[in-house]
């Protein structure tokens, strides 16, 4: 190849270069302000990279909720039946009757504690023992995350301590009494049933990864509103809206009529199947509704096209 020929070669993908640099400029000047050098960068790709690499998480669909919320809680509560799924695959020689006590502790810790302390007839060994089984499954279920983000569910005043013991290394002999001075000085301070609740709530967050809503929050139970509050407080979620929660919407707005569109049904013996779409019938008489349907809506019942 001629020279000449190679330098025209060299100068168009320089030129080819600058051109898709300065199309990148507007992204890589947005990067720049969260990543302000090349070693924070590659520090974010590595981690990035890395997290591909962890297990996959729990996502969790839910729809029809329908304003009851004491339904809506329990499910969240046991992840969908993944926590009592867990807990059968770590504890496989506990008894039946041992599983049920622990995924109920872990459903609603300050309900069942005090039902359970009056049977036991060694506080501290029990103490000891759950414990011992709470941080064993927090482990199971951090494993999906990286530890800054299991960092961020941690209870703000036990937070060293639950990233002490869920990071232990046991294969350390030097360390196993510092590990288990924790936890004897937990109990011993009167602190086990508090952190006991903290772990439980802990594997709560842990055991769902993202919670997708799809659709009919509101309509028909009394908690509709609870719900919602909880799922602003919830740490990963997405909504989808359904036709109920738009019509709750709608009675809330400027438009509440269009409230009897799900409410006046027709009889199902006109409801007919059509191997087509059907276009919307032409109205046969003036319109007595106020304010009138508008324009591809039915004459008869408003809001439905």
């Amino acid at each position: 190849m001629l020279p000449s020929m190679v330098d025209h070669r060299v100068n168009r993908l320089e030129a080819a270069s600058v051109k898709l640099k300065e199309a990148d400029r507007p992204y890589l000047k947005l990067l720049s302000e969260k990543y302000p050098s090349i070693l924070a960068a590659s520090t974010a790709i590595v981690n990035l990279t890395a997290e591909l690499n962890l297990p996959k998480g729990t996502e969790h669909f839910i729809s029809d909720i329908h304003g009851e919320y004491e339904a809506f809680r329990h499910v969240i509560k046991n992840g969908s039946g993944s926590i009592k799924r867990k807990i059968e695959e770590t504890f496989p020689t506990l008894s039946t009757a041992e599983k049920r006590s622990l995924a109920t502790l872990i459903y609603y810790p300050e309900e069942k504690i005090p039902l359970i302390l009056p049977t036991v007839t060694d506080k501290v060994d029990w103490y000891r023992t759950t414990l011992l089984r709470l941080l064993k499954l927090c482990r199971v279920f951090s494993s999906k995350y990286t530890r800054t983000r299991v960092r961020q569910f941690l209870p703000t005043h036990f937070a060293d301590l639950i990233d002490e013991l869920l990071h232990r290394q046991e294969d350390i002999e030097s360390r196993r009494d510092y590990y288990q001075s924790i936890i004897e000085t937990i109990i011993a301070t009167g602190s086990a049933q508090a952190f006991i609740i903290a772990l439980a709530e802990l594997i709560q967050q842990l055991a769902i990864t993202r919670l997708h809503v799809i659709g009919d929050v509101y309509d028909r139970g009394p908690g509709a509103h609870l719900i919602m509050d909880d799922l602003m407080e919830y740490h990963d979620v997405d909504i989808q809206w359904g036709n109920h929660d738009i019509l709750w919407m709608a009675a809330a707005g400027d438009r509440p009529w269009r409230m009897f569109s799900t409410t006046i049904l027709d009889p199902p013996a006109r409801i007919t199947a059509s191997p087509l779409p059907v276009a919307p019938a032409a109205p046969t008489s003036l319109s007595t509704y106020s304010p009138a349907p508008m324009m591809g809506e039915s004459p008869t019942r408003p809001g439905i096209l």
